[in-house]
C-alpha cells in the first residue's frame, strides 16, 4: 500500500480500483560519494592554494535547505586537521535561526571554540556595505564577506520552483543582501518564465547572476553539493562559483527531473523535512510539480 510522509509519520492509502498509479522518486539510488573522491575534487580545484591565503570566512546555509554541511565540514576537517575558519550563515529573508537548527546545521561538525559564529539580517543595513549599483538601486552585502582573505561557500543544489535551482549565488544574493535587492529579485517570480529548471531566460537567475556581477570579493571557493533524501551527498562540485554550479545543476537535474510520459488528473505531492517546516516553504511543493498536472 503506497504512503506519503506528514510530519514524522507515514499516512497510507489505497487507489480506487479503476486508478492507475504512478510513483516517482529521485534517480539517487546508485550514486555515492566518499572521501577519496571529495579530497580529489578539492585538491583539483587548488583548496590548498585557497587555504594559504588565511582563515576564511564559510558561508553556509540556514535550516531551510536539505544541505549536509556538518558532514562536508567534518571530511575538510579529516583532510585537512589544521583547517580554522569563521563562519556566517546565509539567512536571506529568513529569521535567526533558533538553537536546535543551528546543531541541525552543522550536525556533528563541531565548531572550535576559536571561531566565530555570525548570522545575517537582511533588514540590518548597518551590518552591509554598498557592493554596487544595477539600475540605479544599490546592492547591499554583508561586510563580513569584505573582512577575510577567502570566502568558502558550501551550498546545495537542487531545483526550485522560481528561481531554477537553488545554490550557486543563491548564498550570497539573496542570502547575505539586504531585503530590498531580495524583494526586487523575488519580484520577478510573477514571471512565466520563472520556472523550476530552467536558468536561461529566467528573470530571477539572471537578476542574480547581474547583481553579482556587481560585486568585487576577495577569493571566493565554492564547494556545491548535490544532495540525495536523508542528506546523503551523492557528489558535490569544487572550484569558481560559476563553474562548480554549473556542474551541479547538470547533475541535479538528472536526479529530481523527469519528463511525464503524460499529465495527470491528480497528483500528490510528498514534501519531505526541511522544506515542511512552514507554508511558504512548503508551496514548492505545489509549484515544483503543478506542469504535471492535466489543465482543468
Amino acid at each position: 500500500m503506497p504512503t506519503v510522509a506528514f510530519g514524522t509519520d507515514q499516512i497510507s492509502f489505497e487507489p480506487e480500483q479503476e486508478d492507475s498509479l504512478t510513483e516517482r522518486e529521485p534517480a539517487d539510488r546508485d550514486r555515492g560519494w566518499n572521501r577519496e573522491k571529495f579530497l580529489r575534487a578539492l585538491s583539483s580545484a587548488g583548496f590548498d592554494k585557497f587555504l594559504s591565503r588565511g582563515k576564511p570566512l564559510v558561508v553556509v546555509n540556514d535550516a531551510f535547505r536539505p544541505t549536509p554541511t556538518g558532514e562536508v565540514l567534518s571530511q575538510i576537517k579529516k583532510l585537512y586537521p589544521d583547517f580554522k575558519a569563521d563562519f556566517i550563515v546565509a539567512c536571506g529573508n529568513h529569521p535567526q535561526p533558533e538553537e536546535e537548527e543551528i546543531v541541525e546545521i552543522f550536525g556533528r561538525y563541531q565548531l572550535p571554540s576559536d571561531s566565530r559564529l555570525y548570522f545575517h539580517d537582511s533588514r540590518d543595513i548597518e551590518s552591509m556595505v554598498a557592493a554596487g549599483e544595477l539600475e540605479g538601486l544599490p546592492l547591499y552585502l554583508n561586510r563580513r564577506l569584505f573582512e577575510y582573505p577567502g570566502v568558502l561557500t558550501i551550498g546545495s543544489v537542487e531545483p526550485h520552483y522560481f528561481a531554477g535551482f537553488t545554490g550557486g549565488r543563491k548564498s550570497l544574493v539573496p542570502g547575505l543582501s539586504d531585503i530590498e535587492s531580495n524583494r526586487r529579485n523575488h519580484a520577478l517570480a510573477v514571471s512565466e518564465d520563472a520556472q523550476p529548471l530552467r536558468l536561461k531566460h529566467n528573470p530571477v537567475a539572471e537578476n542574480l547572476d547581474e547583481l553579482l556581477t556587481l560585486v568585487k570579493l576577495p577569493a571566493v571557493f565554492s564547494i556545491q553539493i548535490v544532495p540525495g533524501r536523508n542528506r546523503r551527498i551523492l557528489d558535490c562540485f569544487c572550484g569558481d562559483l560559476e563553474s562548480s554550479f554549473k556542474e551541479a545543476v547538470d547533475l541535479s537535474e538528472q536526479v529530481y527531473s523527469f519528463q511525464p510520459e503524460k499529465q495527470y488528473d491528480l497528483v500528490i505531492a510528498e514534501m519531505r523535512d526541511p522544506l515542511d517546516r512552514n507554508l511558504y516553504q512548503l508551496q514548492k511543493a505545489i509549484e515544483n510539480c503543478a506542469v504535471a498536472v492535466r489543465d482543468g
